[in-house]
């Protein structure tokens, strides 16, 4: 087929390796995404890597996953992410699917069955708790965690780590019913009891890099209390920073390097230094803007402001800066506001500021010649 000839027609073609030169020139191609396979075709209830291919999906093809027909429409993935024309890679959620169930890849809310005729089969999947490696028990130990359980692999194809929020060390002792795990020298970041975290384990697959998760239930939460001893006192700094601060104290470390845990050095974050370990904490402080730096040592822009957000819905304030997009502030209010504090003597430099609204055709009116932005001295 000539491809770059036909402009006019109305045409759906399915390409079975790969999209031609010349492809973009239709305006009105049609690639339709069909499931061809799911490997493996079995995993943990935990969670299990799996890579799903097909055809009618490349790149540029946004929101794909793979949904549970059988179970109205159920997403299956924690996430997903396209490898290349006709492939992406899908981590499971810790849900049960059995092998008879219909599983069906989804764009958006459309979805698209399974499309081998010939081997029907490899569109199947399942994941249940009679099969998957599950953690029934653990103990702590000083930094070693002991994981008890069931159908825990221990042949010479696996490799696995112990894991505790986002810290992992590999494991130094495995059966197929334990397995132990040494922090003593990355250390366990701290937890609270509320955050209803629990130690597991990630099992790979050498042969064929398939990644999957144990499992548990009604195991009571880790706690990981914080047990600072010292920090540094009586520091000299000039307004350029570059000086170490130390925190001593076991895992202190390991909880700077969790989401949002930070040492902030008058609302510059202090950043991490090689020499931190599982007994101290070390940070170079950073470079502060003030005023007077700025008007006497040209030490104006270095440096990272923090300002501290308020908003008319205290409740959504948090969206702004979770790190999450899109993460919308909803508000409201007819005189909804933001606003960000600094504290006395800083300054900061606004350069940009983007106002983005989800659907412009029906909420323009509200906001089109009535946002403003204003700066106020506190005075």
């Amino acid at each position: 087929m000539d491809v770059k000839n036909i402009i006019n027609l109305n045409v759906q073609v399915f390409f079975a390796d790969g999209l031609p030169d010349g492809y973009k020139q239709f305006t009105s191609l049609t690639l339709t995404p069909k499931l061809v396979s799911i490997y493996p075709n079995t995993g943990s209830i935990g969670g299990t890597l799996l890579t799903i291919t097909g055809v009618g999906f490349g790149v540029e093809t946004l929101g794909l996953g793979l949904v549970n027909g059988s179970s109205s429409n159920v997403q299956l993935c924690e996430y997903a992410k396209v490898l290349g024309y006709g492939k992406f890679i899908c981590f499971t959620k810790p849900l049960s699917v059995a092998s008879t169930n219909t599983l069906k890849i989804n764009q958006g809310t459309t979805y698209f069955t399974c499309g081998n005729t010939l081997a029907p089969n490899d569109c199947k999947y399942s994941q249940v708790i009679a099969s998957s490696p599950q953690v029934t028990s653990y103990s702590l130990t000083g930094d070693v965690l002991t994981l008890t359980g069931t159908n825990f692999p221990a042949d010479t194809d696996y490799t696995a780590t112990v894991n505790f929020k986002t810290a992992f060390v590999d494991v130094i002792s495995w059966t197929s019913t334990s397995i132990v795990g040494d922090f003593s020298t990355k250390g366990l970041p701290f937890a609270n009891s509320s955050e209803n975290k629990v130690p597991f384990i990630r099992f790979t697959r050498k042969s064929d890099y398939v990644d999957f998760l144990s499992y548990s239930t009604g195991l009571t939460p880790l706690q990981i209390n914080p047990v600072p001893t010292s920090s540094s006192s009586g520091v000299t700094s000039s307004f350029a920073g570059g000086l170490s601060y130390e925190i001593s104290g076991p895992r202190i470390t390991a909880s700077l390097l969790e989401p949002n845990n930070r040492v902030e050095v008058c609302g510059n974050i202090c950043k991490l230094d090689i020499q931190s370990d599982n007994t101290k904490a070390v940070c170079r402080l950073p470079p502060l803007s003030t005023t007077y730096s700025a008007a006497n040592f040209q030490i104006g822009g270095a440096g990272l402001i923090q300002g501290k957000w308020s908003g008319s819905v205290p409740l959504e304030v948090p969206k702004i800066t979770d790190g999450v997009w899109p993460s919308e502030y909803n508000d409201p209010n007819a005189n909804c506001w933001l606003e960000i504090d600094f504290p006395e003597t800083q300054i900061a430099v606004l350069d940009n500021v983007k106002v983005l609204i989800n659907n412009l055709n029906t909420l323009k009116t509200p906001f089109a010649g009535v946002t403003k932005l204003q700066g106020w001295d506190g005075a």
